[in-house]
């Protein structure tokens, strides 16, 4: 059970990071 936590902490992570990176894309190409 324990495991199947962390691997939700690094989808979520993940999942923060793209939406960040994709934001900054649709910024810098405005």
């Amino acid at each position: 059970m324990k495991e199947y936590q962390t691997f939700y902490k690094v989808l979520v992570g993940w999942l923060i990071f793209l939406i960040v990176i994709f934001y900054a894309f649709t910024k810098y190409f405005e």
